[in-house]
């Protein structure tokens, strides 16, 4: 039996569980009987859930609504966006691109190209996404290109008449700079509640 306490003690002061110990011996007639009193350092809660309201859903680590079916210029999908609490999507993250791509083609929604929230309207050549932070360029975001001659390019290529960020069904949703006033789907994102 005391070997099975020892054991427990030592188990528990190896994991760290056990804060601090404390002794008491008594004596009787027979047998000592020794106390172990143990001290936790932290306290037990349980974490809220976090949670996306009806009609976004949790994609990684955020709320996302993709709106498959009403096609608007990209001014007008921000601001349907904000009519929803919500702004146009930032795809900074490669998980969360991941993510959301597999969400778009697992629910059969890749039919149409999407805006997601980011311009070169200020500064041409400057794309910054609608919370401030600037684009990066390059793969594995953004859509490759072949003109007349035969010559490959990177997007963004539209100089100053494509100034809006959409994720281009022609091009397997990668990124791709478009004429803000076109018409797309759209893709909002909100805090997780």
């Amino acid at each position: 039996m005391r070997l099975v306490a020892v054991f427990l003690l030592v188990a528990q002061i190896a994991t760290g569980v056990l804060a601090s110990l404390t002794s008491d011996t008594t004596t009787s007639s027979s047998t000592p009987t020794t106390t172990y009193t143990t001290t936790w350092p932290y306290t037990t809660t349980t974490p809220k859930p976090s949670k996306c309201e009806s009609p976004f859903v949790k994609i990684g680590a955020r709320c996302v609504f993709v709106e498959p079916f009403l096609e608007g210029p990209w001014q007008e999908s921000r601001y349907m966006c904000h009519e929803l609490d919500a702004e146009l999507a930032v795809v900074d993250d490669f998980q969360f691109y991941y993510d959301l791509l597999k969400f778009i083609r697992g629910e059969g929604i890749d039919h149409g190209s999407y805006w997601i929230g980011a311009n070169d309207t200020e500064t041409e050549g400057k794309w910054v996404w609608v919370n401030g932070e600037t684009v990066d360029f390059g793969s594995p975001f953004w859509a490759i290109g072949k003109d007349n001659y035969g010559s490959y390019y990177l997007e963004p290529n539209g100089k100053t008449s494509q100034n809006c960020l959409i994720l281009d069904v022609e091009r397997a949703l990668y990124f791709d700079d478009r004429e803000c006033k076109e018409e797309h789907y759209t893709i909002c994102e909100k805090k997780l509640q």
